[in-house]
């Protein structure tokens, strides 16, 4: 089973090699404590929780990154999508499965809560669905398109459900696992080579 990881953009191997971890961290911590804008604090704690994720220090990136969504003060953007993802991974490597799984249904939650309001921004939301439940409006014919082509607007959909279907696949949910491959699969950007699910899905048929 293939697992995804999202690294943070600036974020290079050189960050995590053992003569450098320390000074990265040091770095980090600094500039989450020294500034005063939410937003630049949010980005260097996520960069901070990915560092203890990639090292194996899985209890402090999840505080570190639970610290960075405070940051960003229930902002729906795609560095929060990706928040979501690391703390999965964080949650899934300690063997907290459900709160894994968790984690990653409020990134899904939060991508499609995204596309909607993007959908009505551009007026293609039809009056009569102005109130419905985001699960309602996912099952409308008339809306699911919208919502799929801006849901493949990045990778980070697809990395979801991917991740999402390995650790179905390790409860024993084969059934449900293979809907969240097949639905990767679907919603993986045409430009983007990402193969993880199709391999994943192989395995359990």
């Amino acid at each position: 089973m293939q697992i995804t990881v999202v690294q943070p953009p600036e974020l290079e191997p050189k960050d995590l090699a053992a003569d450098k971890l320390q000074e990265t961290i040091d770095t980090l911590t600094s500039d989450a404590s020294s500034t005063d804008t939410p937003w630049k604090r949010g980005v260097a704690l996520e960069k901070l929780g990915s560092v203890y994720f990639f090292t194996g220090q899985q209890q402090q990136a999840i505080k570190t990154l639970d610290s960075a969504l405070e940051a960003h003060g229930g902002s729906n953007n795609p560095m929060v999508t990706r928040i979501y993802i690391t703390l999965g991974l964080a949650y899934r490597s300690m063997g907290r499965a459900e709160e894994a799984m968790a984690a990653w249904d409020k990134g899904i939650r939060l991508l499609i809560d995204r596309s909607l309001q993007l959908i009505r921004d551009e007026g293609k939301l039809p009056d009569d669905q102005a109130d419905a439940e985001p699960s309602t409006l996912f099952a409308d014919s008339r809306i699911f398109p919208h919502i799929k082509r801006l849901c493949q607007s990045d990778l980070n959909y697809a990395i979801l459900r991917n991740n999402m279907g390995v650790v179905c696949h390790e409860q024993g949910n084969n059934t449900m696992a293979r809907k969240m491959f097949e639905e990767s699969i679907d919603f993986t950007p045409s430009t983007i080579h990402y193969d993880h699910p199709v391999g994943n899905l192989d395995s359990v048929i």
